[in-house]
């Protein structure tokens, strides 16, 4: 299935971190409970279950393209890492309109806020998230038991803890309460010419 490198009617280009077209090993899905601190590296092959959360590998597009993650508990956080954790010069993709598109299935209706952030802010998560949020429960809401794709500019998720535009979480998802459902496809966009 051919990737729509479009928005708008303007061609993009398409930086890879989670899918079918990802370079496995460039990008580490994790989970972590925010509460505390707890995190683990998700296995793309076996399913893992924490009192917190489990993971599933799922088939999407090809065999175990996708993840089903279901966090039982609240205050739970997926998110991308860079393999080697040195950061990662957003910077070209915030100021060219860059985008942070996904897919989800949504298999249970959210039970709190589900918002999604770039950088590691989130990890010191407290009493109040300190980290830049985009709240997208309601497009979630919206695709309960059908795949809908997410798109959020990088120019609202721009926070303090990315200095100069570098980060080694280029991708969090962060729930607030109950959570169930499947992501696939993750990638980073920018206009053509701005690459």
């Amino acid at each position: 299935m051919p990737l729509d490198t479009s928005v708008s009617g303007k061609e993009m280009s398409v930086k890879e971190l989670y899918g079918i077209r990802a370079t496995i090993g460039d990008y580490h899905l994790c989970a972590r409970n925010l509460l505390s601190g707890e995190k683990f590296e998700i296995s793309r092959n076996n399913p893992i279950r924490k009192p917190w959360v489990t993971t599933t590998p799922f088939n999407y597009q090809l065999q175990q393209d996708a993840m089903e993650v279901e966090f039982v508990r609240p205050l739970g956080a997926l998110y991308l890492q860079s393999a080697d954790g040195e950061p990662e010069d957003l910077s070209g993709l915030i100021n060219s309109n860059g985008l942070l598109r996904f897919e989800v299935l949504t298999l249970e209706q959210p039970t709190e806020t589900i918002s999604v952030t770039i950088g590691n802010a989130f990890l010191a998560h407290n009493d109040q998230l300190s980290a830049t949020v985009v709240d997208i429960t309601d497009q979630l809401q919206n695709g309960l038991n059908k795949w809908v794709t997410i798109q959020v500019p990088l120019s609202e998720l721009i926070e303090n803890d990315i200095q100069n535009g570098k980060t080694d979480i280029p991708f969090a998802l962060i729930s607030n309460g109950k959570l169930k459902l499947v992501i696939a496809n993750i990638h980073l966009m920018s206009s053509s010419s701005d690459t």
